[in-house]
């Protein structure tokens, strides 16, 4: 059995992180890398929005 566990991916993506990096810093890094997963997952179920939705949502 070869795949990686969610424990292996963030010991790996944690190693990129700097040796002085702060908790607020492992934990921004987290939150980013999950919310990344969490993109990546939607559009792979093609859960997208059309360009000008995403503009109107910025610019409201």
């Amino acid at each position: 059995m070869n795949s990686v566990t969610t424990r292996d991916q963030i010991v790996e993506s944690l190693k990129t992180l700097s040796p002085e990096a702060t908790l607020e810093d492992v934990m921004e890094h987290l939150y980013f890398v999950a919310k990344l997963e969490q993109g990546l997952q939607q559009s792979e179920a093609r859960e997208l929005l059309p360009h000008d939705e995403v503009v109107k949502r910025f610019l409201r």
